[in-house]
């Protein structure tokens, strides 16, 4: 501001790194803050996601209805409920990760490729007078309803019985 002082062409040089470096310092700075606000918002959606999976897991597992979770390309057991593992007499420890016709819960492969046809096409199937057959070979009256779900990208069989036994 004074007369007869100027800013020598070094000196500007100086002032337009200066300038450009605390201008990256504030990005910088506006960046982390964005990253610590992106990082809270994605844990505080897992916290969320925990919680959300508890609920389910424990309305699964309480469920009177007896459910069951096998893939649709081979049958296999992936998960199951207490209801169901009481209403078939199957074990959780010998029956997860084996197939339906492992367990021999289809008659045939034939009859299990029929009824995978039907679900493909439909995507869900009721079936209000459906006899159950359980490990032991015993016919239980139930309602059966199943559903064909995505979890992990694969089809799947989300398999629903319910004993009508005291209804009948």
């Amino acid at each position: 501001t004074e007369a007869g002082r100027t800013f020598s062409q070094e000196m500007i040089n100086l002032l337009e790194r200066f300038a450009s470096l605390a201008s990256l310092a504030i990005d910088n700075v506006r960046l982390y803050e964005l990253a610590q606000k992106e990082i809270h918002e994605r844990r505080m959606v897992e916290v969320e996601l925990r919680a959300s999976e508890e609920r389910f897991r424990r309305v699964f597992q309480a469920s009177p209805v007896a459910i069951v979770i096998s893939t649709l390309a081979d049958g296999k057991f992936i998960e199951a409920n207490d209801a169901y593992w009481k209403l078939s007499g199957f074990a959780p420890q010998s029956s997860v990760g084996r197939t339906s016709l492992d367990l021999g819960i289809w008659n045939s492969e034939g009859e299990r490729k029929d009824f995978i046809d039907q679900l493909s096409r439909e995507h869900s199937i009721y079936k209000a007078d459906y006899q159950f057959k359980n490990k032991d070979g015993e016919s239980i009256p139930t309602l059966a309803f199943y559903e064909l779900v995505q979890l992990d990208g694969a089809d799947n069989i989300m398999s629903m019985f319910y004993n009508v036994t005291e209804q009948k």
